[in-house]
């Protein structure tokens, strides 16, 4: 009895082992038909991507540069603008690695999105690599701007040099170009990087006027630069200062250090403002006749006391001493040298008055060793 039951299990367990077996084979063969079906085009073959991809901006164009390292590419596609445009470029292989430089040319102003494909004889492509990259134009020509000249004045000492102040400049000018006539009717150019506040042209020829413009790079990579219109300036002669020997200065003081110690030539002795007062301070200067005034000189007080420079000052001018005309706020350097103060125009009076407005130390008063006026 219980050798047949022995024998039912075994016969049990052998069918079972059969038909689990047919089932593996019959799904070991779904699959390789399976299998069959996805590659029955034959293996997927990838070509090697367009790899290190550099854009250079320009003036209504651009520059692709790109590495290809697959022995087997043949040819790039290039497309932009959603795909709308696109351009094939053949591909000759030289070294193991070869370097591709495509330029677009013709190309509105704006930003890209480029797709880059390679491919090779057999027409299989690379992996699609991507970049991005700027076009300028009209548009960003018309935006730029001149970096200002603030003076451009014949050199007191010597007429055939002529003295160029530079204003801000914006930061990404790459520096401005000076066209001038000298001495023996050459026209001369001369480059100022944007480091440069100020620059001597040589052997000026004097009377005539120069022109200047600025050059600009939108991008550190741009293959163009770009300009902006010429502009004219016109030098102005030497400051020729007027004797001071007959003026009269008066103001608020500190005791005998009185406003006419700013007019006598002497930088040791000042003017110094009211100690019991706070800014502002002023002095008046009485020529004692008309005079034409293209701006006015200063020299601060030297030595320790340069550090309370005055700082802001306000130039008003008057006729009769009594109705008086602003000429604006001026700031004054911090510096021992005399220093000018160009007007924009010349400008006719007897009499001027320097306000004083702040000084370098936030103080509330402070010194002036010398003042005077001049003509160009």
């Amino acid at each position: 009895m219980k050798n047949n039951q022995n024998n039912t299990n075994m016969k049990s367990n052998l069918l079972y082992s059969l038909v689990a077996t047919l089932v593996l084979l019959l799904g070991c063969d779904n699959m390789h038909d399976s299998y069959k079906n996805f590659i029955k085009d034959g293996e997927i073959v990838y070509v090697g991507i367009a790899d290190s991809i550099q854009v250079f901006p320009g003036n209504n164009r651009l520059k692709l540069n790109f590495l290809i390292s697959d022995p087997s590419a043949s040819k790039v596609s290039i497309l932009w603008n959603n795909k709308t445009d696109s351009l094939i470029i053949p591909i000759e292989r030289v070294h193991q690695i070869d370097t591709i430089n495509i330029e677009l040319t013709d190309l509105q102003e704006g930003a890209y999105s480029f797709n880059i494909i390679v491919y090779d004889d057999e027409n299989n492509s690379s992996i699609t690599t991507y970049a991005n990259g700027n076009v300028y134009g009209e548009n960003y020509t018309s935006s730029l701007l001149n970096t200002p000249v603030r003076e451009a004045n014949v050199n007191k000492n010597n007429k055939s040099l002529v003295d160029v102040i530079w204003g801000a400049s914006d930061e990404t000018a790459i520096g401005s170009e000076i066209v001038y006539t000298d001495l023996f009717n050459n026209l001369c150019t001369y480059f100022a990087p944007p480091e440069e506040k100020s620059t001597v042209l040589k052997n000026y020829c004097e009377g005539t006027s120069f022109q200047h413009r600025t050059l600009y790079l939108p991008e550190e990579t741009a293959i163009d630069t770009f300009y902006t219109a010429y502009e004219t300036t016109k030098v102005r002669g030497a400051a020729i200062e007027y004797n001071k020997s007959t003026w009269i200065a008066t103001g608020n003081c500190d005791g005998n250090r009185t406003p006419q110690n700013a007019i006598d030539n002497n930088i040791n002795t000042v003017w110094h403002m009211d100690k019991t007062k706070i800014y502002p301070h002023s002095m008046v200067v009485d020529m004692g006749e008309i005079n034409t005034i293209s701006g006015f000189s200063f020299i601060q007080r030297g030595g320790g006391g340069l550090m309370y420079s005055i700082k802001l000052i306000e130039m008003q001018i008057s006729d009769d001493g009594d109705k008086w005309s602003s000429l604006g706020e001026f700031t004054l350097e911090k510096i021992e040298p005399k220093q000018y103060v160009d007007l924009d125009i010349d400008y006719s009076c007897r009499y001027f008055k320097l306000i004083a407005k702040s000084d370098y130390n936030n103080g509330a008063f402070t010194a002036l060793s010398e003042i005077g006026a001049y003509k160009r």
